[in-house]
């Protein structure tokens, strides 16, 4: 990751493939919250997250498909660069900075 837009778009990625991947293991509220931190949080130290998804279904005998995974990965990519692009609508750029970093810490 070069920049910081990228940094926050691979953050928002995980954070939403965590969130997915928390549906699909059957973890709701509180569980499905905790479960995306730590994905993130393990992604961020620099784990593949296509390989952590694949151990975590598989731990919790999940059949998902690698297929299922690509896509669910590159809508989530998709899905993170659209999100962060949007106008900020009234937001400053010190709000969009203590976000990212909110984010970057979670």
């Amino acid at each position: 990751m070069s920049s910081f837009d990228e940094i926050g778009k691979a953050l928002l990625r995980d954070k939403l493939l965590g969130r997915w991947a928390a549906g699909k293991l059957g973890k709701v509220e509180d569980d499905a919250s905790a479960y995306a931190e730590a994905f993130v949080a393990s992604a961020k130290d620099g784990g593949d997250v296509f390989s952590l998804l694949q151990r975590d279904f598989k731990a919790a005998g999940q059949a998902v498909p690698d297929s299922e995974i690509s896509e669910m990965l590159t809508r989530c990519a998709v899905q993170a660069g659209a999100l962060l692009s949007e106008p900020r609508k009234g937001f400053t750029d010190a709000a969009a900075i203590a976000l990212a970093r909110n984010l970057a810490s979670s």
